[in-house]
């Protein structure tokens, strides 16, 4: 075999460097992922607590380089063991699939499967970087960054997977059960209390009105906060996986108990002192559940702990395999390298290769997605927009305020809500969003669809048709039309998605279609500007009747740019 040595000296020279090389390339790949999931985290309260995630994990990292680990590898043998090559076969592969996954996620930003595969691919390739690390005090003289014969366990890199959207396969049927499930434990609650109420699909009617379950309202939220927190304090005091599950479960519950109290206390205050009073007590309350859930799983945590670990958090050292101080096997494992420099035998691949190979493959990924979208954006049809002129001197026009945590959520460049009358007893709502140019666009504009605001708001749904082009001043807008009902009779809604710049002019389920989702990347088309309008009717008899309406306001409330 060949037979290569290094001297400790000589190689020592160039260690700020291996450093830079070394940590580059992770480092830019985790900062591309949370700038990514920072979408999902700030448009959607339910994975709000996934800013949290990533300072949890770098403090789990932190806490891992406090404490040695002994080798277990006979490193100062001077006899060094291969590379894993299955290891190194996996890592090839997970830097190819970087590649179309980020090219993918340019066009499709919000599709969370591309989010799970980019955060896989993150994980996978840091993991599979540090165990090529925990190799290179023997192949680079110990002169790698950081003390000789640290491992760095998996988990608080898998521990970021919690801050990742869940795919819709599974929180949606999630979400309307829960929500389901708690609107009827609180009417239940409030007819136990002695307070009239009537159950409306996902909203409670009471005295002073109606008080509606909404997504975060049906402890999805705390449901995903107290998993996250039971995985850390799991961790923290080195459960086993029995009382890991079983604190995991108990945190799930209590987060269950916990929203239920919450909305019973909500839909008692808007019974008794008006819905009004729900806006000053919705935010504290939530607040005040989620606190509640961390206190009690980090309580339960501590009862389950193992007796020797009396220690606090912050100091414990679990597990026998970690020495309380680390310095004498440092100093030992340093003499052991100045006296006896370590030889190679075999490798064809050191770490500092590795490591500018994936910082060239990264840049080169970088440099061709964007030369793939600008390329065929090149070749895109000019932008043709529009804009609604709402009918201010039309009788009964009223403009409606946005509620603050829509304006958070949709997060819109311009927003207009307004509703007339349009005489013979028809009544008009309209609502625009515009988004400019850019990639959280499209994400925000696929929020904003009636299929789940219509049910939320106690309407039944029933029919819906596909989408079909409705010509306006020579332009052909594509709108999907649904007719719910109500109390007050039927409800005829009209949708349109824009988008400025498409090829093909049409929203049909583009995210539940792997074929529709593709179709931007192959066309190399990003979002270029995004607009909806959302029509209500009311007082339409037939749905005939409700699209003749439909063509005449289009007529007059929506304006073409040059």
């Amino acid at each position: 075999g060949i037979r290569i040595s290094f001297h400790p000296e000589g190689m020592c020279e160039h260690r700020p460097t291996f450093q830079v090389l070394w940590l580059a390339p992770l480092l830019f790949l985790w900062q591309a992922l949370i700038r990514h999931l920072a979408v999902e985290w700030s448009v959607n309260p339910q994975y709000g607590y996934g800013w949290a995630v990533p300072f949890l994990s770098v403090w789990l990292i932190w806490r891992e380089l406090s404490v040695a680990r002994p080798h277990d590898r006979g490193r100062e043998s001077g006899s060094g063991t291969p590379l894993d090559r299955k290891a190194m076969v996996l890592g090839a592969v997970l830097a190819f699939a970087y590649a179309p996954t980020r090219l993918i996620e340019e066009a499709n930003p919000e599709w969370r499967l591309v989010s799970w595969l980019f955060a896989l691919v993150v994980v996978g390739l840091t993991l599979l970087t540090l165990r090529l690390r925990e190799r290179a005090p023997l192949q680079l003289g110990g002169c790698v960054p950081g003390p000789a014969g640290f491992r760095l366990p998996a988990f608080p890199f898998l521990f970021f997977l919690v801050a990742v959207p869940w795919p819709t396969v599974i929180e949606a049927p999630l979400i309307r059960g829960l929500s389901a499930t708690v609107t009827w434990a609180t009417t239940e609650a409030l007819g136990f209390a002695g307070i009239p109420c009537l159950l409306h699909g996902n909203v409670i009617e009471v005295g002073s009105g109606m008080v509606g379950i909404d997504e975060a309202c049906s402890g999805i939220r705390s449901f995903q906060a107290s998993l996250m927190v039971a995985l850390f304090f799991g961790e923290i005091y080195n459960l086993t996986r029995a009382r890991r599950l079983l604190l995991t479960l108990a945190g799930i519950a209590c987060s269950l108990q916990f929203n239920l109290l919450r909305t019973t206390l909500l839909a008692f205050l808007a019974a008794t002192k008006g819905v009004s009073a729900i806006t000053s007590w919705h935010d504290p309350a939530g607040l005040a559940i989620l606190l509640s859930c961390f206190f009690v799983v980090w309580l339960l945590a501590f009862r389950l702990r193992k007796p020797d670990q009396s220690a606090p958090p912050g100091s414990m050292v679990p597990g026998e395999e970690r020495f309380a101080s680390s310095s004498a096997s440092l100093l030992s494992s340093a003499r052991t390298r100045a006296v006896r420099p370590p030889v190679l035998e075999g490798h064809w691949l050191h770490s500092s290769s590795v490591a500018l190979g994936l910082g060239v493959w990264l840049a080169l990924v970088e440099f061709g997605t964007e030369a793939w979208y600008r390329v065929h954006e090149q070749r895109l049809p000019a932008p043709s927009v529009w804009r609604l002129d709402p009918p201010r001197a039309q009788a009964g026009f009223c403009d409606l305020p946005f509620s603050p945590a829509s304006r958070q959520i949709l997060r819109f460049d311009e927003g207009i809500n307004a509703t007339w009358l349009a005489g013979t007893g028809l009544r008009w709502q309209a609502i625009f969003l515009r988004w400019d140019p850019g990639r959280v666009g499209v994400h925000l504009a696929r929020n904003h669809t009636p299929e789940d605001c219509l049910v939320a708001a106690g309407h039944e749904l029933v029919a819906e048709s596909d989408v079909q082009l409705v010509s306006v001043h020579g332009l052909g807008l594509p709108f999907r039309s649904y007719t719910a009902r109500d109390e007050g009779g039927p409800v005829h809604i009209f949708y349109c998605l824009w988008e400025d710049r498409a090829i093909r002019r049409t929203f049909d389920a583009e995210w539940l279609s792997y074929r529709n989702r593709l179709a931007p990347v192959l066309a190399g088309l990003r979002n270029s500007g995004q607009r909806s309008l959302e029509l209500a009717l009311w007082g339409a008899e037939s749905q005939a009747e409700a699209k003749a309406a439909l063509g005449a306001v289009l007529d007059q409330i929506v304006k073409i740019e040059d």
